[in-house]
């Protein structure tokens, strides 16, 4: 139920943001014809449509407008500024291409998917988390002694196809330290919450850890806050340094951070 309702969304993103603009009655013309119509519906029921564009809001920070002097017709807002950032496009570029998918089940078979573990599976309970502002307790696999670990989630990034997650230990109060997901088995968002200090920059914190040039750094940043940036960043790369090895981690790969 849950899995065909955010494809419900996916669908009405992609509709939307492919027409440009696009009336109720157009909606309900290609919603009908839809594979993920499964009630066979003449219409997208008018309750529906309202609550799943406000999930859509609230979930995924995509706003659908509505012009009353254009006919009632619908599209996508930018109300909040950030349509035109880097992980709003490819947010929509993800919905897009799963909505071609869903909506032609024959072009699934023209997709070909790596096999290769990236611990993705783990991203939506630590993304959880991190909003919510909780500790979380990691089972590690049996690579790395199958011990459970209490962390407050700082950042997650991907490098190299894998994702990593940059973590304080509860007990320890050391340094912040990157964690690969492939390594962790599960993820169980605990009642806990920490505080993640305000100078914790996640893109220079990976830009260094990774080998990446270091971006420009917020002006409104204190020296104070800098040196504490730069020295935990460089604490952890020393600390994982045989890890990325292990793993390849190349200077030169894309690094995609949320």
């Amino acid at each position: 139920m849950a899995a065909n309702l955010y494809n419900q969304y996916a669908w009405l993103v992609d509709t939307i943001r492919t027409a440009g603009r696009i009336t109720k009655r157009e909606i309900d013309e290609r919603w009908a014809r839809s594979p993920l119509n499964e009630k066979g519906d003449k219409v997208y029921p008018l309750r529906s449509f309202h609550r799943h564009k406000d999930a859509i809001a609230d979930l995924l920070g995509i706003y659908i407008g509505c012009d009353k002097f254009d006919g009632n017709r619908y599209y996508i807002s930018d109300r909040a500024g950030n349509m035109g950032s880097d992980f709003r496009t490819k947010l929509c570029n993800v919905l897009t291409f799963a909505n071609l998918l869903l909506d032609s089940p024959d072009m699934q078979k023209k997709v070909v998917w790596s096999r290769t573990n990236d611990g993705s599976e783990h991203l939506a309970t630590l993304l959880d988390a991190m909003r919510n502002k909780r500790l979380v307790m990691l089972k590690l696999t049996q690579e790395k002694g199958a011990s459970e670990r209490i962390v407050l989630p700082y950042c997650i990034a991907q490098n190299d196809m894998q994702w990593y997650l940059a973590a304080k230990d509860d007990k320890s109060g050391g340094e912040i330290e990157v964690i690969s997901l492939v390594d962790v088995r599960t993820v169980n968002v605990l009642k806990t919450k920490g505080v993640v200090p305000k100078w914790f920059k996640g893109d220079m914190f990976f830009a260094s850890y990774f080998g990446k040039v270091e971006p420009i750094a917020d002006k409104k940043r204190t020296k104070s806050d800098s040196k504490k940036q730069k020295a935990n960043a460089a604490s952890a790369e020393t600390k994982n340094s045989k890890a990325e090895s292990e793993t390849g981690a190349s200077a030169n790969a894309q690094l995609s951070l949320f």
